[in-house]
């Protein structure tokens, strides 16, 4: 497989996990508004936390946008760049907040969080790998 083809499949990677992300958050997001879900007899809610469901809506609409809006392939590698690094300032913004109210914090919310800003990471090491790569070579 060819370098540049296995850059790009890389950076498709980082875009796909971008989508997941801002699916998680516009679930999460919707559950903070008050939606509850019932699966399977399970009902899944979360408090009303206005605040931190605008948040966290922001923040999947913002990944979306990057994910979505047609553009070649560097543009749309940078808006979903710039997309995550929003996404891991507003975690590190809604734990903060979280620590201010600890009664509002829990086991759940730690999860996701946990796992959002994995998938930031992960994302952010997928899309600038190949970039590194073309840039020692030159």
């Amino acid at each position: 497989m060819p370098m540049d083809d296995r850059a790009s499949t890389l950076q498709r990677l980082g875009i796909f996990l971008s989508a997941i992300e801002a699916l998680l958050f516009g679930v999460v997001a919707a559950l903070h508004f008050g939606y509850e879900a019932t699966i399977r007899g399970m009902t899944f809610a979360a408090p009303f936390l206005y605040p931190l469901a605008i948040l966290e809506a922001l923040l999947a609409l913002a990944l979306l946008v990057a994910v979505l809006v047609p553009g070649p392939g560097s543009v749309r590698v940078g808006r979903v760049m710039a997309a995550q690094m929003l996404a891991i300032i507003g975690v590190f913004v809604s734990q903060v907040a979280l620590m201010r109210g600890a009664s509002l914090t829990t086991a759940r919310n730690e999860i996701f969080y946990g796992v959002a800003l994995a998938l930031s990471l992960g994302s952010i090491a997928l899309l600038a790998t190949p970039m590194f790569r073309r840039q020692r070579r030159a």
